[in-house]
């Protein structure tokens, strides 16, 4: 299809463009749907090795205060 103003297109060349538009916005849909699944998956896999982890070597604290005290030094 030639780019060409709305108001002179056919009723065939219309229908074809909003299935376009729409396969198009249906496909990124899809896309985001599964880029958030993926990034779900990975937060799950952190959860998961941080608690194999914390049953392998126990809890470790917070060593936030400790990087402050390095950086007084």
């Amino acid at each position: 299809m030639k780019h060409k103003s709305l108001a002179t297109m056919s009723i065939k060349d219309l229908e074809s463009l909003i299935d376009k538009i729409v396969e198009g916005k249906l496909n990124n849909l899809n896309l985001k749907e599964q880029d958030n699944l993926d990034k779900t998956d990975i937060v799950r896999q952190i959860d998961n090795l941080r608690e194999r982890i914390e049953k392998k070597y126990g809890k470790f604290p917070d060593s936030t205060y400790l990087i402050q005290e390095d950086r007084i030094r």
